[in-house]
């Protein structure tokens, strides 16, 4: 329900807005709005993020057996500029944005980032641990989710010429650097503060 408020009916009044003044309206959306649910990828409470930074297991739902894809926000924002830039190419068409060449497991995205962060943070990588959890301990009960997601990516690279670029490694070093570094900064700031 709340996957239909947010990408249908709370769109509604900018729909509204764009048509009276024949304003283009780019909508975007998760692969949620096909039906199961989907978690998002190290959201500023993530338990992987968090969990890592504090230096505790991540917690991997069923073993983390399901497969994602990841895409670079910076690649994302290139594919929105495309569409911004391109009307005659980018109306009326529904994209994916993706890249289909980043798949991994869960299990295999939390090893990548134990072995990233250990390099990032100079810890061991033998500091950092994953445990199995069950998704009704983790999610609650009745939490339904599909193993895998590959975006197809031949409409968007056909209208507009846009390919993701960045690598899951790039995407990840870059990523748990910063938050390394925001991390220990906070740190700091809150033991020097008391």
């Amino acid at each position: 329900m709340d996957t239909i408020y947010c990408n249908f009916i709370d769109a509604v009044p900018v729909v509204r807005y764009c048509t009276r003044k024949k304003k283009r309206l780019i909508q975007f959306s998760s692969c949620e709005v096909y039906g199961k649910t989907i978690g998002s990828f190290l959201t500023e409470d993530h338990p992987l993020r968090e969990n890592l930074l504090r230096g505790e297991s991540l917690e991997l739902v069923e073993g983390g057996h399901s497969k994602r894809t990841f895409c670079y926000i910076k690649d994302a924002i290139e594919a929105l500029l495309l569409m911004i830039e391109n009307p005659e190419k980018a109306n009326g068409h529904s994209f994916n944005v993706g890249n289909p060449n980043n798949e991994v497991s869960v299990k295999e995205l939390a090893n990548l980032m134990i072995e990233v962060y250990a390099n990032v943070s100079g810890q061991p990588a033998s500091n950092f641990s994953t445990v199995d959890v069950s998704s009704d301990d983790f999610y609650g009960i009745g939490y339904d989710d599909c193993d895998r997601r590959i975006p197809d990516m031949t409409l968007i690279h056909r209208q507009l010429g846009w390919i993701p670029m960045t690598s899951l490694q790039e995407i990840l070093e870059v990523t748990l650097r910063y938050q390394h570094e925001t991390y220990s900064e906070a740190v700091k700031h809150a033991t020097s503060e008391s």
